[in-house]
């Protein structure tokens, strides 16, 4: 099941076809395919999506998206516009720069608001 699907209408994707599986939540250093991260966003989750990060803001992306035991990830996605890229079900966000602030009030607004609620998306630890 290695096809891919590249007609998504925004980048990064917020909704659209996706494969059967999610990606575990957390830090991610290494870009995934948009195909199992927008089944992720459709059980509510927020996708954090950076670019052209310092190494400490990278860790300070990465601390942040783990510090949520359930619900969030952070992935490097050089195809973004912008160096940051808040994603949820059919929602966008693009950040100038790290703003841990605006990831946070995305994260408030926009969390567990998938079509397929799970109750314990986006609790910290």
């Amino acid at each position: 099941a290695d096809e891919t699907f590249d007609d998504y209408k925004t980048n990064p994707p917020t909704s659209g076809v996706h494969r059967g599986q999610t990606s575990p939540w957390g830090s991610y250093r290494e870009a995934s395919d948009h195909e199992t991260l927008v089944h992720n966003l459709e059980h509510g989750g927020i996708i954090i999506h950076y670019k052209d990060l310092s190494d400490e803001e990278i860790d300070e992306v990465d601390a942040f998206a783990d510090s949520f035991i359930y619900g969030a990830i952070s992935i490097p996605n050089p195809d973004i516009e912008k160096p940051i890229a808040l994603a949820s079900w059919r929602h966008m966000q693009e950040c100038d720069e790290l703003n841990t602030k605006a990831i946070e009030g995305f994260i408030d607004d926009r969390c567990n608001k998938g079509p397929e609620k799970l109750g314990t998306t986006c609790n910290r630890e």
